[in-house]
């Protein structure tokens, strides 16, 4: 299902809650000025209501992050209306019929970018990069009233690497965060845990630490179940890599490579249904001949399916997103006739997947 109906959108993400189904992209056909487009369902992604601007700014609105917890809906993206990038927040109380004021997250004198989102019952949870000290560090904040009020700003990574990308996931009182560091000098995956609603962390932990680059993390929790996926290029070429913990995020298990054989693979995105069925997309490919594909396992991580092409198409797919809910998966992705990641909005649901055992 093509949802933006122009070919100046780019980097959608989905959430879903129950029946519900929400979209959010970038939409650039405003003269090259960003703005953050939003469309529901509430069929489970069979029809969506118009296209809403949740925006609306005379500055560039870029990087649109969304989830959804019951009724409340939250969006956050970067803006620069104010000169510098700041992290921009809104939420909707009622199943994104109508949304609040927009409300400035990070009002400071550096560059706030990336942001990422995660909400679990009356909390709310907001990181993303900032270069405030002159160095990329991760700041985090939190809501523990359905988003209307944030706490101060927390420093997550303060090091003198770069710390970038960071991403975020939140199940019971855990709030878990990844991120790409370059402190040794080539790109780390580097984790945090708080098991009290984001009021302390631990201290950082390596998920990747090798020879070759490890960018691009994403994360999900399931119970005490932790899963992180990113890119790495340790081989020589660019592959995903996964990792998973049984205790909270204390330990991870060795590194399993999912993509294998594929050329070229990037971007990936990962999503939970619960503590066993974990589902895995990615873009493999060249630039201008680039698939989304997909992997999915059903014993926790122990054994991946093989890589599954969902996009076929002639044009570049990229930019894909992907979120669960109960038995049904939710893609988003952007197909476009060049490299520049812009294009239109693609939908897809997945329901009743196969999930391999004993690797079969």
């Amino acid at each position: 299902m093509n949802l933006s109906g122009n070919s100046s959108a780019n980097n959608p993400r989905v959430a879903s809650y129950d029946n519900n189904v929400y979209v959010v992209w970038t939409d650039n056909s405003s003269k090259g000025n960003g703005e953050i487009i939003f469309r529901k369902s509430t069929d489970k992604g069979t029809t969506f209501d118009d296209a809403e601007n949740l925006s609306n700014s005379p500055g560039n609105s870029t990087d649109p992050l969304i989830t959804a917890h019951r009724n409340n809906v939250y969006v956050v993206w970067t803006d620069n209306t104010t000169g510098n990038a700041d992290i921009i927040f809104r939420k909707s109380s009622d199943y994104g019929n109508n949304f609040n004021r927009t409300i400035n997250l990070s009002r400071n004198n550096g560059s706030s970018v990336s942001p990422q989102l995660a909400a679990i019952d009356n909390n709310v949870y907001v990181v993303w990069t900032d270069d405030t000290r002159g160095n990329y560090d991760i700041s985090f904040k939190a809501s523990h009233d359905y988003g209307n009020n944030f706490t101060r700003t927390k420093p997550v990574s303060r090091n003198n690497g770069s710390s970038v990308s960071p991403q975020l996931a939140a199940i019971d009182n855990n709030v878990y965060v990844v991120w790409t560091d370059d402190t040794r000098g080539n790109y780390d995956i580097s984790f945090k845990a708080s098991h009290d609603y984001g009021n302390n962390f631990t201290r950082t932990k390596p998920v990747s630490r090798n020879n070759g680059s490890s960018v691009s993390p994403q994360l999900a929790a399931i119970d005490n179940n932790v899963y992180v996926v990113w890119n790495d290029d340790t081989t020589g070429k660019a592959d995903i890599n996964f990792r998973k913990s049984s205790d909270y995020g204390t330990k991870f298990a060795g590194e399993r490579n999912l993509s294998k054989n594929l050329t070229g693979s990037f971007n990936p995105k990962l999503a939970a249904l619960d503590r066993e069925k974990i589902h895995v997309t990615w873009t493999a490919g060249t630039n201008d001949k680039s698939e989304v594909f997909f992997t999915a396992t059903g014993d926790s991580g122990e054994h991946f399916d093989n890589a599954l092409n969902l996009s076929r198409s002639a044009l570049a797919s990229v930019s894909a997103y992907i979120t669960a809910y109960q038995k049904d998966l939710y893609l988003v992705w952007a197909e476009s006739a060049s490299s520049e990641n812009e294009g239109d909005i693609l939908f897809k649901r997945v329901s009743e997947v196969f999930f391999p055992r004993n690797g079969k």
